[in-house]
């Protein structure tokens, strides 16, 4: 039988990967996720890695820059030292950005130029897998031509949020933490980590359907200080605790989370039904 596990409460995109994003009342579904997510990096011409807010000693840079798009679809971004905005593809921007992260730096679009590895910093934590710096390569496990991660797709359910603010009270939890594309607006009733039980379903959300691949691993970047979130290692060390999952050939991961595939388009718009199929 089919269960409508919640409701769209919120939907992100974030042009420039690891920069900080926007908010969309609708938006749709394909093949690639939500259209415009993650098409951009920046590439650090020096070293030939891309850039990634992972890494902490960037997090904080980057994430202080928010792109967005234009209504004629321009992707523009902008700076913390800077009032204006620049488009993607003025030179004064790569000036304003090699300055500010202090290194040469392109910025790339998805697709046949999204090759690559970015590094990220693990925290040694407890019976976590990883610890120390790893280069891991983009778009490791999905087809979307963009720069995420594993999926097409990332979801966080308002349950699970709710979860760890109970489980680590001295934390300020939201989901700018966690970036994802969209924000589950949970059931009343709803167990925290409920995308636990998610991986290997199928779900309709709005007009699309998706389908779930895994829950989601957490990095350090969920610890890092963004916007007016403070930088707080205990929300990574929570979640190892209370929800530390184990992937077979990967090992233990702390999560929250989960990641999807798109495989029917269609429009998603803010309190449509998210609806967990048989």
């Amino acid at each position: 039988m089919d269960i409508v596990v919640g409701r769209v409460g919120e939907i992100h995109r974030y042009p420039v990967k690891s920069m900080a994003g926007e908010s969309l009342p609708s938006t749709h579904l394909d093949a690639g996720g939500i259209p415009g997510d993650r098409v951009f990096a920046l590439r650090n011409l020096d070293s030939g890695k891309l850039l990634s807010a992972k890494l902490p000693r960037l997090a904080r840079t980057l994430l202080g820059c928010t792109a967005g798009y234009d209504a004629d679809g321009t992707c523009w971004v902008q700076l913390p030292e800077h009032g204006g905005r620049f488009a993607c593809d003025d030179d004064r921007l790569l000036d304003a950005l090699g300055d500010l992260l202090g290194c040469r730096v392109a910025v790339e679009r998805g697709g046949g130029s999204a090759a690559g590895s970015y590094e990220s910093e693990w925290p040694s934590i407890d019976g976590l897998t990883l610890h120390g710096t790893h280069d891991f390569p983009v778009a490791m496990l999905t087809a979307a031509p963009t720069f995420a991660d594993l999926a097409g797709l990332h979801l966080v359910s308002t349950a699970s949020l709710g979860m760890l603010a109970d489980l680590a009270p001295a934390s300020v939890i939201s989901p700018a933490r966690f970036r994802p594309g969209i924000v589950v607006q949970s059931q009343a009733g709803a167990g925290g980590f409920e995308e636990n039980g998610w991986a290997g379903r199928t779900m309709r959300v709005g007009e699309a359907t998706i389908s779930v691949t895994m829950a989601t691993m957490r990095c350090v970047m969920t610890t890092v200080e963004q916007g007016g979130l403070p930088r707080d290692p205990g929300v990574l060390q929570t979640l190892a605790v209370h929800n530390k999952l184990h992937f077979e050939g990967a090992g233990d991961f702390a999560c929250l989370g989960a990641y999807a595939e798109v495989t029917e388009a269609g429009d998603v718009t803010v309190g449509d039904d998210i609806v967990l199929c048989d």
